[in-house]
C-alpha cells in the first residue's frame, strides 16, 4: 500500500511542477523562518536554568511605596542578615561588578570584567570547574578565580593554580581554581571573582545600596510567602526610605522587567510571527491545491467507480500532504544551516541546531503536523464527492457540499478567498509591525536627550591614567580637533549610586532615590548640558568644590521645590559617605537610561578625577584621528590598556532588544510577503490559464489591456481591502500594547496602517499584473 501511495505522489508531482515546486519552496521558507525563530524563543528562555538548583535561586530587589520605583541595587549587609534571620533561605551572597580592570601576569595584559562574591557563591550556582576545587577557590584571604579563557590568555598551556596575578595596580592575587567560561545565556558574567571579605569595610552598611543581592532557598519553598516575610526588612535599619524588600525568580530576571513587561514580550511577538508565517505556508498548500484539484477530477472519479472508499482517498491525500512537509522540512533544515553563522552574526547570539533524539522528533512531529493542517481540507472535501459529479466536472473546488454530497454553485470562491483575505490580513498586521518598531528605534536614537551624544569619545580611565589625568587632559587639548575635555566618576548610561535626599523645607512625603553623579568643572561644556536655572559648577566659586549641588528638572519636580537655587540639602546623609552642600543651579532633564524609563532624580557633584574621561571632538569622522588620540593617551600611561567608544554606541546599545527584534521582524515579514507573493503568484498563474480564450475573445472584441486588466484584478483588490479592514483594528491594539512599555514613545499614526495596506496592494497588483500584462 505504502508502495501504491509512493508512486501516486511521484506521478501527482511530475504532472504538477510549478504546484509542487511553489508550495514545496513556500513551506520551506516558512519553515525555516519558524525554525530560527524557534531556536531564538528557546534561547532566550534557557537563561540561567543550567543550574542544577536554579528553581530555587532568586534575586533580591527592592521598591518604595506608594511609588513604582524598581531596582536590584541593596545594602550588602541585606545578603547575610536574610540567610542567618529567615530558615526558609538556605544561602546568600552579595555580587559587585568590578568592570574594566586590568590584570597582570609577567608580560601579559588584559583588560577584563570581574566580581566580588562571597564562598557561598559556589555553592549556590553550578558554574563547572575547569581545574581545581570548590573548596579551595577562596582558601586565601587574596584568592582570585579565573575563567578558562582569561587562564589560558595570561598564562597559555601552564597550570595557572598557585601563581600570582596583579590586577589594578600593584595588589597580588594567588590563582586558586579555573572556572569553564561562563555560559552566553546567563546574566551572571564575569571573568574573575574575588573574595567580597576584600572590600566589606567599605559596603557593610545599611546607608548606601551598592550591591546585588541572591538567594537560594529550601527545596519547595514559597518565595510569595517569603516576600511576605522579608518585606521590612531594610526599614527595619532604614524607616525613612520606606523600602519594601521581594525577592525574584533568577530564571525570570532575564526576560522579565521588575515593573512588568521586559524581553518576554519580544518572545511573545516573535513566537506569533512564526506561527502566523507558518499559518500562511499551510494556507498557501490548501489554495493551491484546492485550485488545481479539477486537473485529478476524472483520476478520483475513476478509484470511485472502481471501489476505492473515501477512507482510502483521505489516507492518500494525506499522504500526500505529509510527503511535501517532509521534503519542505529538508530543505528548510539545509536553509537553516546555512543562514545560522549570519543570523549569529545578525543578532549577536549563538544559536546552534543540534540533532539530537528530541530535537529529531520534534522536527519531524512539526513538520507532520503542518502536513495534517495543510492536507485535512482538501482531503475531506475531494474524498467526499459523488463519482457522477467528479466525471462530468460539476464541482466547485471551493464551494460547499449539499447534504447528498454534490457540490453548491453559489459559494463559489468563499473559502479560496477566506484563505487570501486572512493571509493578506496577517501580512498587513506583520507590514504595520515592522514600521511601527522600525519608527520607534528611530525615534529613541533620535530623540533630543538633553545633552549632545555627537563626536564624544569616552575613555575608561585605569590607575596611570587616573594619576596623570590632568597632564593627558592638557596634551589632548593642543590638538585643534578636540573642543573640551572631562571627567565622570561613573558612566552616563548606568545608575550606579543614589540615595534618598534630605533639604531644607521639605514638604512632601514623597519617597524617591536621586542619582550622584560625581563630575568636573567641564562637564557641562563636553556633554553639552543645558543649565535652567542658576549655574553648573564652576572653577570661579570656590565653594562649589565642596559644597556645590546641580540637580535635574526631576529632582525640582520630586522635591517638589518652587526657588531650588540656594536650597541646602544633603545625600547619604548621618554616613561616612555624606554629601552636604548647597544646590547652585538646575539642568534640563538627560535622558541617560533607556527611553522605556522615565527620567529619575538626579545631582551632580565636583571631584577632579573621575573613572571616565569624555573627549568632544569637532568631528569623528576621521578615524586616524581617533588613532592619534590613543597614541597620545598611551605615551602618557604606558602601562595602561587603553580601549576607546563612543557615547553614541553605548547609547544605542541601550536599545539592543528593541534592534535585535526589529531585526528578526523585519525579515520575517519580509519572508510572509513572499510566501503570500508564491501562493497569489499560483493562483492568478492557474486562474489566467483558465480564462486564457475569454482574454483572446475579449482582445478580438477590441478590450484594452487596461481593461482586462482592471477586470483580472478586481477580485484580488476586493480582498486585500477586506483583509485591509480586518488587520487595522487588530494591528493597532498589538502595537499599542508594546508601545506601553516605553515611557516616551510615538503615536500610533494613521499613514502607520494606510502604508502597510498599500504595500499589501502594491504586492497583489505587481504579483497578477506582471503575469496578466
Amino acid at each position: 500500500m505504502f508502495k501504491h501511495f509512493a508512486k501516486i505522489t511521484l506521478r501527482s508531482i511530475q504532472k504538477n511542477k510549478i504546484n509542487t515546486l511553489i508550495t514545496l519552496f513556500g513551506l520551506s521558507l516558512g519553515l525555516t523562518c519558524t525554525i530560527i525563530i524557534g531556536l531564538w524563543v528557546k534561547y532566550e528562555m534557557s537563561y540561567d536554568r543550567f543550574h542544577e538548583n536554579s528553581q530555587d535561586l532568586y534575586k533580591a530587589a527592592f521598591t518604595h511605596e506608594p511609588s513604582d520605583f524598581h531596582a536590584y541595587v541593596l545594602p550588602a549587609p541585606v545578603a547575610l542578615h536574610l540567610k542567618e534571620e529567615y530558615p526558609d533561605i538556605k544561602n546568600s551572597t552579595v555580587f559587585w561588578n568590578w568592570g574594566n580592570k586590568k590584570i597582570i601576569q609577567g608580560e601579559n595584559k588584559i583588560l577584563v570584567n570581574g566580581s566580588f562574591v562571597d564562598p557561598s557563591f559556589f555553592s549556590m550556582f553550578n558554574f563547572p570547574l575547569a581545574i581545581g576545587t570548590l573548596s579551595d577557590a577562596f582558601i586565601h584571604p587574596n584568592s582570585i578565580v579565573l575563567t578558562q579563557s582569561l587562564a589560558e590568555k595570561l598564562f597559555g598551556d601552564e597550570n595557572p593554580i598557585g601563581h600570582t596575578v596583579k590586577v589594578d595596580g600593584d595588589d597580588e592575587y594567588i590563582v586558586t581554581a579555573v572556572f569553564e567560561d561562563i555560559p552566553a545565556n546567563s546574566d551572571i558574567q564575569f571573568e574573575f571573582l574575588l573574595p567580597y571579605q576584600l572590600i566589606s569595610k567599605y559596603f557593610d552598611t545599611w546607608n548606601s545600596k551598592s550591591m546585588e543581592v541572591y538567594v537560594q532557598l529550601n527545596k519547595g519553598t514559597d518565595y510569595s510567602a517569603v516576600n511576605i516575610k522579608i518585606a521590612d526588612v531594610i526599614s527595619q535599619f532604614k524607616p525613612d526610605w520606606n523600602n519594601k524588600l521581594y525577592i525574584t525568580p533568577l530564571t525570570d530576571c532575564h526576560l522579565h522587567n521588575l515593573k512588568g513587561g521586559g524581553r518576554i514580550q519580544y518572545v511573545y511577538i516573535l513566537s506569533i510571527v512564526a506561527i502566523l508565517i507558518l499559518i500562511i505556508a499551510t494556507f498557501n498548500i490548501v489554495n493551491l491545491t484546492m485550485a488545481t484539484s479539477d486537473k485529478r477530477i476524472k483520476e478520483i472519479g475513476l478509484r470511485k467507480i472502481l471501489g476505492s472508499g473515501k477512507k482510502l482517498l483521505i489516507i492518500q491525500f494525506l499522504f500526500e500532504a505529509q510527503i511535501l512537509a517532509m521534503l519542505a522540512l529538508g530543505i528548510a533544515l539545509i536553509f537553516v544551516e546555512l543562514l545560522l553563522p549570519s543570523v549569529n552574526n545578525l543578532l549577536h547570539v549563538n544559536l546552534e541546531l543540534s540533532f539530537n533524539l528530541y530535537t529529531i522528533l520534534t522536527l519531524l512531529g512539526f513538520a507532520a503536523l503542518t502536513g495534517l493542517i495543510s492536507g485535512i481540507y482538501p482531503a475531506s472535501f475531494l474524498s467526499s464527492l459523488r463519482p457522477i459529479d467528479l466525471i462530468k466536472k460539476t464541482i466547485q473546488p471551493f464551494g460547499s457540499l449539499n447534504k447528498n454530497n454534490s457540490s453548491s454553485n453559489h459559494q463559489k470562491l468563499n473559502l479560496r478567498s477566506g484563505l487570501v483575505i486572512f493571509q493578506f490580513a496577517l501580512t498587513i498586521i506583520l507590514i504595520a509591525g515592522i514600521i511601527v518598531i522600525t519608527q520607534q528605534v528611530r525615534f529613541m536614537k533620535q530623540k533630543d536627550l538633553g545633552f549632545n551624544k555627537n563626536d564624544i569619545l569616552i575613555v575608561q580611565m585605569q590607575d596611570e591614567l587616573k594619576h596623570n589625568y590632568e597632564a593627558a587632559k592638557n596634551e589632548l587639548l593642543m590638538m585643534p580637533e578636540i573642543s573640551s575635555i572631562s571627567t565622570s566618576r561613573s558612566p552616563l548610561t548606568v545608575w550606579w549610586m543614589s540615595d534618598m535626599p534630605v533639604w531644607d523645607g521639605r514638604e512632601t512625603d514623597d519617597v524617591f532615590d536621586m542619582g550622584l553623579n560625581f563630575v568636573d568643572y567641564d562637564f557641562d561644556e563636553t556633554i553639552g548640558v543645558e543649565v535652567i536655572e542658576g549655574r553648573f559648577l564652576s572653577k570661579e566659586f570656590s565653594k562649589d568644590a565642596s559644597d556645590g549641588f546641580v540637580i535635574n528638572e526631576a529632582a525640582v519636580k520630586a522635591m517638589d521645590l518652587e526657588n531650588p537655587v540656594g536650597t541646602k540639602m544633603s545625600i547619604f546623609d548621618g554616613t561616612s559617605s555624606e554629601q552636604k552642600g548647597e544646590i547652585i543651579g538646575v539642568i534640563k532633564n538627560m535622558h541617560t537610561e533607556s527611553l522605556h524609563s522615565e527620567i529619575k532624580p538626579f545631582a551632580f557633584r565636583y571631584a577632579p578625577i573621575g573613572s571616565f574621561m569624555f573627549i568632544k571632538m569637532n568631528s569623528s569622522s576621521n578615524s586616524k584621528l581617533v588613532q592619534t588620540i590613543k597614541n597620545k593617551i598611551e605615551k602618557i600611561a604606558p602601562n595602561d590598556l587603553v580601549e576607546l567608544s563612543f557615547l553614541e554606541d553605548d547609547l544605542n546599545e541601550l536599545y539592543a532588544k528593541e534592534q535585535t527584534t526589529e531585526k528578526l521582524i523585519g525579515y520575517s515579514s519580509l519572508i510572509a510577503i513572499l510566501i503570500s507573493c508564491l501562493g497569489l503568484f499560483g493562483l492568478s498563474l492557474y486562474g489566467l490559464q483558465k480564462r486564457i480564450k475569454e482574454i483572446g475573445i475579449r482582445k478580438v472584441n477590441g478590450a484594452m489591456v487596461s481593461e482586462i486588466l482592471v477586470l483580472l484584478n478586481k477580485d484580488f483588490i476586493k480582498w486585500v481591502a477586506i483583509a485591509f479592514v480586518i488587520a487595522v483594528p487588530i494591528a493597532w491594539y498589538v502595537m499599542n500594547q508594546w508601545l506601553q512599555n516605553f515611557a516616551y514613545r510615538i503615536g500610533l499614526s494613521w499613514w502607520i496602517f494606510a502604508l502597510a495596506g498599500f504595500v499589501a496592494l502594491l504586492i497583489v497588483l505587481i504579483t497578477v499584473s506582471f503575469q496578466v500584462f
